[in-house]
């Protein structure tokens, strides 16, 4: 019997409203899926913009001042207050975060599956090559699912819940929730699998060995397996280095009301235009939010030096556009307006490198990969390296800090995790002063200290309430 599969057109943002584990993706045109190239086409057709709020909202990056939710409080939708706060009731009604990962997984599900059951013909090495990525995308995948909703995955914490392991397209398998060890037993395997037989070159949005290598090194620096995140980092950077020099690719635009905004405001997601600019990715995407303002912190904007091409991003006095005429405030903006881009990259595989560099000793070497960032991220006139650090903490620490100035609204959240799990740095603690958001959403009238505690139950985001009741029951909620 021959499969049937929807084939997305480029360009479709994956939204669903509905829980993805219990019903077919919609679909605009159906092809019975006969070759290879076929399944390779359901590779180059997919995009992935994903509404993705912990590092937009969770983390210590962010912040929304009191004063400024109180001259533009609908600004921010009642969602977007309960996660600033950490709040485990949440009134949004459709998963859509949850059920963009699951669609993305059940396509690699349907392409590992149709090539290993030979129901496809076709030229054997692009059956492998196709394979191997599909093993990627639902590694990728189910590793940011299990960031976002699962606790962190240490020694003590191995029988708590990790996430749904759906390895088949049919829709009656199982929806429980598999442990923390084995999802990531899963992300692994999936990994291992994806290194096996993938295509060298870099494709554009495509997942082939340098982006592989580039997760492996990212899954690898969260799970604190140092070694094997220097080799996968070595791996990746062995096969494309290039970064993006901020003083000559991205400069500054006036708009009409006279924020001054960065170039890339105007710059499409996926359009050659910002594959060009953002080339140090080894692949493209964007995460984004429900409602376009993502404000830093003021600690985070602290860590910047003046002089920093990347303080482009923090566009101040953002929040006139929305009214706010006493405190205007800073709002990112990354690419275009309410998205930050995302995929591995090369600065990352730098940071990676040397922050395992560091934790063995090699502290000039971890400097210098830190070096490789920075000399990119200000004009030459104003480039001074830095000195290298006294100990192996106080390097780690540094780089963390660079980690923060270059991803602050992608990969804080993980970090976050890890390090409180991590004995050679200290625990950190996130605080708020801001009001009680309680059920539906609904705000307090007085200014309270909210605290996420390290390895706080809260580090696991809530399940949307759909997903459970769509599983009747069968997908669990976290316990906090």
């Amino acid at each position: 019997m021959k499969k049937i599969l929807a084939l997305f057109l480029i360009g479709f943002i994956v939204s669903c409203s509905d829980d993805f584990l219990d019903k077919e993706p919609s679909v605009n045109s159906r092809v019975e899926v006969e070759t290879a190239e076929q399944l390779e086409y359901i590779l180059n057709s997919s995009t992935y913009l994903t509404d993705e709020y912990v590092n937009s909202f969770c983390t210590d990056n962010t912040g929304i001042p009191v004063d400024l939710f109180d001259e533009i409080g609908n600004s921010w939708s009642p969602f977007t207050l309960e996660q600033y706060t950490w709040s485990t009731s949440i009134s949004q009604n459709g998963d859509e975060t949850w059920a963009a990962y699951y669609e993305t997984i059940w396509r690699a599900n349907l392409i590992i599956n149709l090539i290993s059951e030979n129901k496809v013909t076709g030229d054997e090495q692009l059956k492998l090559a196709v394979k191997t990525e599909a093993h990627y995308r639902r590694a990728s995948n189910l590793f940011d699912l299990a960031l976002i909703y699962a606790l962190y995955p240490s020694a003590s914490n191995a029988d708590e819940l990790g996430v749904v392991l759906r390895t088949e397209t049919n829709y009656g398998e199982s929806q429980s929730r598999a442990s923390l060890k084995e999802t990531f037993d899963q992300i692994e395997s999936d990994l291992e699998q994806a290194l096996e037989n993938p295509i060298e070159d870099i494709i554009p949005n495509r997942g082939t060995l340098p982006v592989i290598e580039a997760f492996a090194a990212k899954f690898y620096l969260y799970m604190g397996d140092y070694d094997k995140a220097e080799q996968h980092a070595n791996e990746a950077l062995s096969l494309y280095s290039e970064m993006v020099n901020y003083a000559t690719a991205i400069s500054t635009i006036t708009a009409g009301n006279g924020l001054v905004y960065p170039s890339t405001v105007n710059v499409s997601p996926y359009s050659p235009v910002a594959l060009e600019v953002f080339k140090d990715r080894y692949i493209f995407n964007t995460l984004i939010n429900d409602s376009w303002n993502t404000s830093p912190s003021q600690e985070l904007l602290d860590l910047y030096d003046t002089n920093d091409l990347r303080m482009r991003f923090m566009v101040k006095d953002y929040f006139i556009r929305n009214q706010a005429t006493v405190n205007p405030w800073y709002g990112y903006v990354n690419i275009y307006i309410g998205q930050a881009v995302n995929g591995e990259s090369v600065p990352e595989m730098y940071l990676i490198r040397a922050e395992a560099k560091a934790r063995r000793g090699d502290l000039s070497g971890a400097m210098a990969d830190v070096e490789m960032v920075r000399m990119n991220r200000f004009t030459p006139e104003n480039y001074t390296p830095l000195s290298v650090p006294a100990n192996d903490k106080a390097t780690v620490e540094l780089i963390i800090d660079e980690r923060r100035r270059e991803f602050p609204f992608t990969r804080r959240w993980m970090d976050l995790k890890r390090l409180n799990n991590d004995p050679l740095t200290d625990p950190i603690i996130l605080t708020r002063q801001f009001y009680e958001v309680g059920e539906n959403g609904s705000v307090g009238t007085q200014v309270q200290t909210q605290t996420l505690e390290p390895n706080d139950r809260r580090y696991a985001r809530p399940i949307g309430v759909d997903v459970i009741t769509n599983s009747n029951g069968a997908t669990q909620q976290n316990e906090y």
